[in-house]
């Protein structure tokens, strides 16, 4: 008998406890709605809103942005020139060695999230990349000619 109070108290107590409700909302550049006989297909591109804030003429909004896109899987140029970055990881600043320097090449650094943080050119065998100014992390590097052909794409480590 104890068992059945205990399971109606508790029974009563959760009917009254209400969960809370989000309904996501979507802020959409571009989408659609499609529907045949058979079922109905709705798309959107765009972010969902995970909050906003508002205050007088001022709304924040925080979803999932991607401002700024960097495509990693460029396939690299064959070149006669082999590039070699050391040390890996750095600590003030890495060394780009090639063989044969025919032209002038770029070196930039991106961090995790795409952007730019230093770029520099270099027509010697044996060049520094300056990085004190980054702090510790994962980093991009990239290494281009001036036609902008990808010759080098690694990943490289501050300490």
């Amino acid at each position: 008998m104890k068992q059945l109070n205990m399971a109606f108290v508790f029974l009563f107590f959760s009917s009254l406890s209400c969960a809370q409700s989000l309904s996501p909302k979507v802020y959409a550049s571009s989408g659609g709605f499609f529907i045949q006989s058979n079922g109905a297909l709705s798309w959107t591109l765009g972010e969902v809103e995970s909050s906003s804030y508002v205050k007088t003429t001022v709304t924040l909004t925080q979803g999932f942005q991607q401002h700024f896109l960097l495509n990693t899987s460029e396939n690299e140029v064959i070149d006669n020139s082999e590039i070699r970055i050391f040390p890996n990881p750095f600590l003030e600043f890495v060394f780009i060695e090639t063989d044969n320097i025919s032209e002038t090449y770029i070196s930039e650094i991106f961090n995790n999230t795409g952007i730019k943080l230093i770029s520099q050119e270099f027509d010697k065998e044996r060049s520094i990349l300056k990085t004190d100014q980054l702090s510790a992390g994962i980093y991009l590097l990239k290494i281009t000619n001036k036609k902008s052909q990808v010759l080098k794409t690694l990943k490289i480590v501050k300490l």
